[in-house]
C-alpha cells in the first residue's frame, strides 16, 4: 500500500457526528490519488454512510492535484451521500473540469457553505457553472445556521473574465455580494435581503490582471451588491433577515 493511502486514516478527524478530511499541504499529486487510495478513503468513511454524518471540511488545498483526482474524491462523497460544508481546493492545478463534481456536491443532502478555489486555473465558464448550480438547487441563501447566509466563494488569482460572470448571474437571477467576509452584506446600506452568493473582495485579482469594469471597481471598495430585478425581499414576520456579522476574515 502506498504511503499516501496509509496516511488517510490519520488525516480524518472525528468529532461526534461531524468529521473533517484534512489533506491540505500533504504533497499530493495525481499519481497518489489512484484506485487503491480512493478505496482506502471509502473504507475509512464506510461507517459514516447513511448515518447522518457530515463532513465539516474537505481540505485538499495546497497540493498538486488536477481535475480528475479532485473530482474523484468529491464524487466519492457524493456517492456515499455524505454532505460537505466547506470545500478547500485552493492552490492546486484545477480548472473548469471540476465544476460538475462540485455542482453535484452542492445538490447533496445538505448544501455546501464554503468553496475555496483561489490560485487555480478557473475561467468565467467555471464560475458560471457554479452559479448555475446555485440557481438549480434553490438552496441559497441557506439556513444551515438557522439564519439565512450566502454561499461563500474564494476565487482570486484564476483566469476569470468577470463581465461574463455578471451577465450569467443576471440571466440566472442569482444575487451576489462582494465583501470582507461572508456576512458583510448585512452592513451594506442598500442591502435588503441575504444574497445567494458572497465573494471575498480579493476576487478582482486575477492572473490576467484586474478587470476594470465598474462593478469590479466598486467590489474592490467593498460596496457592491447585486439583486436581480425580479427578486423580492426575504422576510420573517415582516422584518428583514440579517445575520450577526463576524469579524473580518481575509485568509482562506
Amino acid at each position: 500500500m502506498s504511503s499516501a493511502s496509509e496516511k488517510i486514516k490519520t488525516c480524518i478527524k472525528w468529532m461526534g457526528k461531524r468529521f473533517s478530511i484534512l489533506l491540505g499541504d500533504k504533497g499530493l499529486c495525481d499519481r497518489d490519488v489512484d484506485k487503491r487510495w480512493l478505496a482506502k478513503l471509502k473504507e475509512e468513511l464506510a461507517w459514516a454512510k447513511g448515518n447522518q454524518y457530515v463532513c465539516s471540511t474537505l481540505d485538499l488545498s495546497q497540493n498538486e492535484l488536477g481535475e480528475e483526482s479532485v473530482s474523484a474524491v468529491i464524487n466519492l462523497l457524493v456517492q456515499e451521500k455524505i454532505p460537505v460544508l466547506a470545500l478547500k481546493l485552493h492552490k492546486n492545478l484545477i480548472g473548469d473540469g471540476v465544476m460538475d463534481a462540485i455542482a453535484e456536491l452542492m445538490d447533496n443532502r445538505r448544501p455546501i457553505q464554503e468553496i475555496h478555489l483561489s490560485h487555480n486555473c478557473v475561467s468565467a465558464a467555471g464560475v458560471q457553472r457554479l452559479f448555475e448550480a446555485v440557481a438549480e438547487t434553490g438552496s441559497y441563501p441557506s439556513d444551515e445556521s438557522r439564519e439565512l447566509r450566502p454561499l461563500w466563494l474564494r476565487l482570486e488569482f484564476n483566469y476569470i473574465d468577470w463581465d461574463r460572470v455578471w451577465k450569467a448571474a443576471e440571466r440566472l437571477k442569482v444575487s451576489y455580494f462582494c465583501g470582507e467576509n461572508r456576512d458583510a452584506w448585512a452592513r451594506v446600506s442598500n442591502a435588503d435581503k441575504c444574497p445567494s452568493v458572497a465573494m471575498h473582495f480579493s476576487f478582482v485579482n486575477q492572473h490576467m490582471g484586474r478587470n476594470s469594469s465598474s462593478k469590479v471597481t466598486r467590489a474592490a471598495q467593498n460596496t457592491f451588491i447585486f439583486y436581480p430585478v425580479e427578486e423580492k425581499s426575504q422576510t420573517t414576520n415582516g422584518s428583514k433577515e440579517k445575520p450577526k456579522t463576524n469579524n473580518a476574515r481575509s485568509e482562506e
